[in-house]
């Protein structure tokens, strides 16, 4: 049963290394809404000087500019729901560990190996739930981020957001060593990837699962 609970471990690494992959793309496709939502600078009495030929090619340029945003947005999306997945994956991870060690003796849920040097399967048990609540800080930080995209929030508030997705490269993917918490979202949001070969579903959806203790 113990190597039933390592196994565990091991899945939810490569959940985790496929967590790290979309997470870079999706903070890439940030960067691009953040860059394009930044509108034209071009002061009104300047466009009013401007031959209606030139004026014309500019609107059409602004026209295609959110066109590209409004494609770039949705391929946020997707990648956030791509992020959702994962975490419903860990979920599941976490429940076959937490349903391995309810089958031990107490004994044998708290054994850490010779001169108690080791992990237990309750030991390993835990660190998948402490993993969980961080991962599931992160996904709340980046539905928000979704949220204030298509809500068309100003790109100060945008580029906030994407400070706070840069910073969560700064954690590290291993068991219950990512950042406790995800900064908080800005005032006013709530709380492709296709090379995984991972379904997708809207993240409109998703809430955090209840995460009972790991013991026999």
């Amino acid at each position: 049963m113990a190597h039933r609970a390592v196994g565990g471990l091991r899945a939810n690494t490569s959940l985790e290394e496929q967590w790290q992959e979309v997470h870079a793309e999706s903070l890439a496709t940030l960067r691009q809404v953040v860059s394009r939502s930044q509108g034209s600078a071009l002061e009104p009495a300047f466009l009013g000087t401007l031959p209606p030929q030139a004026l014309s090619g500019l609107r059409q340029a602004e026209a295609h500019a959110r066109e590209e945003l409004g494609a770039t947005s949705a391929l946020l999306l997707e990648q956030v729901a791509t992020h959702e997945v994962l975490l419903e994956a860990m979920y599941d991870v976490h429940t076959a560990a937490m349903n391995d060690v309810a089958r031990l003796s107490p004994k044998q849920a708290s054994d850490r190996g010779t001169h108690g040097l080791g992990t237990s399967p309750a030991d390993r048990c835990a660190a998948l739930a402490t993993a969980l609540r961080a991962y599931e800080a992160e996904l709340q930080l980046k539905q928000a981020s979704v949220h204030a995209v298509r809500a068309g929030m100003p790109t100060l508030e945008l580029q906030a957001l994407l400070v706070s997705w840069e910073a969560q490269q700064q954690g590290q993917s291993a068991h219950g060593q990512r950042p406790s918490s995800a900064p908080a979202p800005p005032q006013g949001a709530p709380g492709g990837s296709g090379q995984l070969g991972i379904p997708r579903k809207s993240p409109a959806h998703w809430a955090p699962r209840p995460l009972p203790g790991c013991s026999s």
